[in-house]
């Protein structure tokens, strides 16, 4: 069968049909492809068995309160609430915001004053008294000035000031309908609006006040989690629209395990609040249970499996007889490589596709059925996850193709495809450099790729550190894979120009075997 002229397209379709009966009918080839299998399936899995047998624990422990979008949240606060019914505003003076931190049991004599950085004070509408009922809120923050907050995932910056007794902060916030307008002012006079939001379909009646949370004070270097909370003065509390009923509080969601004096409380003196709280209204961050990619543990492992079918198939020498009756000729070469590349794309794609396939639900039954925390997606995020595993391992199976075509040295290929790929992960996820060098290893090197494994967006006011040992990538999944992707094109497009300025006349494989 002849490459050259003819029907082109046919012959190309041929030539990718017998390059896949020589990828099944070489062993090796095909024992590394099970191999890869089973490296991205079974530690994921296995660790989720070993954690479902030891029953609830740690952050994986406790029930999971569900968003309005469906994603995991904390919604835990003081609340001082009346209702209102249709449209309406709140507006309140932060005349300060003080707080406590304190170590659990038995080291909670160790108190200090303190604010963290996302406590939380101000006003607030939701939809109910329910955690994870949809909410707006105007907050002043530990040390992220005033924003606007929303639904647990939305957030916009107002001002940068943060509230006390020299310099209190006015708030403002209103409703039409599902639209709500957040203001801020230093004054009281002069008002900035910050945002208008649209939330989603709100009641008639919603419950309107004022609220204090206060998260965790995590010390990564410490490795402690300090309780802690917050204390805010509010004043010249003004409500218009029709608000029935008394002032009310309850602290929603209260966290368990307090101490007394971190507690909840309000107390009200002539119009005047100080209200306390502990807790958080924020999604939960990768930290907080077990995500879906974590299953995928071993997705690193099956790429170098991977890196050993590509390498192993581009060096094999039963082409010399099979397929297009020879590698002759310059544009023979070229679509060779064409072929091959195809075809262990698509190799790497199945194999990927059944480890994710597999892994994601199996981790995700073993740890829910012992009661486990395992932090909830969209079904479009868990379709993701498993799609761009299989896009993943196909980019690396014709990336290390590439990487052998080109150095036509088969280990000096995989020596390449290990250093580029697998080594900058590992530093990174281990923390082995440091954090600014974990983030540019996974900006600039073929690991960004791993990024479209990332379940969970970094969202800024989540609980605790962003960093590529939580699992955190510094680029978006796509944007990760894309970067990916361009190492894979120019892998491919030099050793297809090496192809092609190689000798014409010669024969047999392009890549040696050692």
């Amino acid at each position: 069968m002849s490459v050259g002229g003819g029907h082109n397209g046919e012959r190309f379709v041929a030539l990718v049909y017998a390059e896949t009966r020589r990828l099944f009918r070489t062993r090796g080839v095909v024992a590394s492809l099970v191999i890869a299998v089973a490296l991205i399936l079974l530690p994921g899995v296995l660790l989720a068995g070993l954690l479902a047998l030891q029953g609830p624990s740690g952050p994986l422990s406790g029930q999971v309160v569900l968003g309005p979008n469906g994603e995991a949240v904390k919604d835990e606060f003081m609340f001082v609430h009346r209702p209102l019914v249709g449209d309406g505003t709140i507006t309140a003076r932060v005349a300060s915001v003080s707080g406590l931190i304190t170590y659990p049991p038995p080291l909670n004599d160790r108190i200090v004053a303190g604010v963290v950085p996302w406590a939380k004070a101000g006003i607030i509408m939701k939809s109910g008294l329910t955690p994870g009922a949809r909410y707006v809120a105007m907050m002043v923050t530990g040390s992220h000035g005033v924003r606007l907050q929303y639904n647990f995932t939305g957030d916009v910056a107002g001002l940068a000031p943060n509230a006390s007794r020299e310099s209190p902060i006015w708030l403002r916030l209103t409703r039409s309908g599902d639209t709500f307008t957040g203001y801020d002012s230093t004054t009281g006079r002069r008002w900035t609006r910050v945002a208008t939001v649209h939330v989603g379909p709100m009641p008639d009646t919603v419950q309107v006040g004022l609220f204090v949370t206060s998260p965790h004070d995590l010390t990564v270097s410490e490795g402690a989690s300090r309780f802690t909370s917050a204390t805010a003065v509010f004043g010249r509390i003004e409500l218009s629209g029709k608000i029935n009923g008394r002032w009310a509080s309850v602290d929603l969601g209260a966290p368990k395990g307090l101490p007394r004096h971190l507690q909840g409380r309000a107390v009200e003196v002539r119009g005047r609040f100080s209200v306390t709280g502990s807790g958080d209204i924020a999604p939960l961050g990768l930290g907080s249970g077990w995500p879906i990619e974590r299953s995928l543990m071993g997705t690193f492992a099956g790429i170098i499996a991977i890196i050993a079918a590509a390498t192993a198939y581009a060096a094999d020498e039963t082409h010399k007889r099979e397929g297009s009756g020879g590698l002759s000729g310059r544009f023979a070469r070229v679509k060779a490589l064409a072929a091959q590349s195809l075809t262990i794309a698509a190799a790497g794609f199945v194999v990927g596709g059944i480890g994710a396939i597999l892994a994601v639900p199996l981790g995700a039954a073993l740890l829910s059925s012992s009661g486990n925390t395992v932090l909830p997606v969209p079904p479009a995020t868990e379709l993701r996850v498993i799609l761009g595993t299989a896009l993943l391992m196909a980019w690396a199976s014709a990336f290390a193709l590439g990487l052998a075509w080109w150095t036509r040295r088969r280990v000096a290929a995989q020596v390449a495809g290990l250093s580029l790929v697998v080594v900058p992960y590992v530093l990174a996820r281990i923390g082995a450099v440091p954090l600014g060098v974990s983030r540019w290893l996974l900006r600039v090197t073929p690991a960004a790729g791993f990024a479209i494994q990332q379940s969970l967006p970094a969202y800024t006011q989540a609980l605790g550190p962003k960093t590529p040992q939580l699992g955190y990538y510094p680029l978006t999944p796509w944007t990760g894979l894309a970067v990916a992707g361009a190492y894979g094109v120019a892998v491919l497009g030099l050793a297809a120009a090496l192809a092609y300025r190689a000798d014409p006349h010669a024969d047999g494989s392009p890549v040696a075997a050692r």
